[in-house]
């Protein structure tokens, strides 16, 4: 599959044989983004201008060939709501063959601190998108960056899927009521850095601060997601599943004590469904910490974290603390072994 989106701006300046062959050595270079698991992003000047080459990995095809997939989606999209090019950066050319992607280098930072001002661009970027029928489920923060305009902008697009807001609570219809976008945010990026924070430190009651913001603003959010659907006769249930985070939110910022147990099962939630990210990505030390907190809230935060609003998939085996106990204390053991080797070898 291939596509191309305003490609007229460089055709006559390089050609899509050219882009295939770049690599370490080019002079268009002007830096390298070689973090990526399923590809490597190369900062090329191209007629005084600057834009991102992605170049897909052996043996991520697939996951390449979905992104190509989306990002012709989302063009077609910006056709008809050409404000979402504020959030999601522009592709110019694509094609899945050829296993390169070819965009605008957006010049911007990740997200290093929060406060109000930026919990509300995150939440007005994704209501957005969301709006238009994007869902993302992979709201990393080396995914997202504040550009020079001070828009929080969307950058790798292989975790964006499409769907009915409408209808649907997310691309997997009715069938994971877990995954909403503030989740997606708050598990992927927000109650990690959350975690780390009190991990090296900080003060619980600092962090329970900048929790009870962001509910905050996640609360005005969806509020205005409910006023937007029930607008457009979204069906019941969607209207309702919305209806219920509005509850548990608002009931959790009237006291410190209840906004604390919320805390305590999104935390929860977050590192149980975040773990194999950590495991699978050779992140062993961050995945110890999420098992340690796992651990932790189940031998204190018990009776916090199972409620019939805590939806997790681990929970099918529903309220047994022994058996999450035995469960994430052998995973546990098992990295310290995987380490142990690790060491050994090295």
């Amino acid at each position: 599959m291939a596509f191309q989106c305003n490609y007229n701006i460089i055709n006559s300046l390089i050609s899509t044989e050219e882009l295939l062959r770049i690599d370490g050595q080019s002079q268009r270079i002007k830096g390298i983004i070689d973090t990526g698991k399923t590809a490597v992003v190369y900062k090329l000047e191209i007629g005084g201008q600057y834009f991102a080459l992605k170049k897909c990995r052996e043996r991520f095809e697939n996951i390449f060939h979905h992104e190509v997939q989306i990002r012709s989606k989302i063009e077609e999209i910006k056709t008809q709501n050409p404000v979402l090019s504020q959030y999601i950066v522009d592709t110019i050319y694509a094609c899945s063959e050829k296993g390169i992607i070819l965009s605008q280098w957006v010049e911007g930072n990740e997200i290093s601190h929060f406060n109000e001002s930026i919990f509300e661009r995150i939440f007005d970027a994704l209501l957005e998108i969301d709006k238009a029928g994007l869902f993302d489920f992979d709201l990393h923060k080396s995914n997202i960056l504040v550009d020079g305009s001070g828009f929080v902008k969307l950058i790798d697009l292989g975790g964006m899927y499409s769907y009915n807001p409408l209808t649907e609570y997310n691309n997997y219809g009715f069938t994971y009521p877990t995954y909403h976008f503030v989740e997606r945010f708050e598990t992927r990026f927000f109650l990690r850095s959350l975690l780390l924070e009190e991990y090296n430190g900080i003060s619980r009651s600092s962090v329970l601060l900048k929790y009870r913001i962001e509910k905050e603003k996640a609360l005005k959010c969806y509020n205005l997601k409910r006023e937007w659907l029930s607008e457009r006769g979204a069906d019941s249930q969607v209207v309702k599943w919305i209806e219920g985070f509005l509850t548990q939110w608002s009931q959790a910022l009237k006291s410190g004590t209840k906004l604390y147990e919320l805390y305590a099962r999104e935390l929860f939630r977050s590192c149980i469904i975040d773990l194999p990210h950590s495991i699978n990505g050779g992140h062993l030390d961050k995945a110890i910490i999420k098992i340690n907190e796992i651990l932790r809230i189940l031998n204190e935060d018990y009776d916090c974290i199972f409620t019939k609003e805590n939806i997790c998939s681990d929970f099918c085996n529903a309220n047994k603390r022994e058996y999450l106990l035995e469960k994430y204390s052998k995973i546990l053991d098992r990295i310290y072994m995987q380490q142990d080797r690790e060491r050994y070898y090295d």
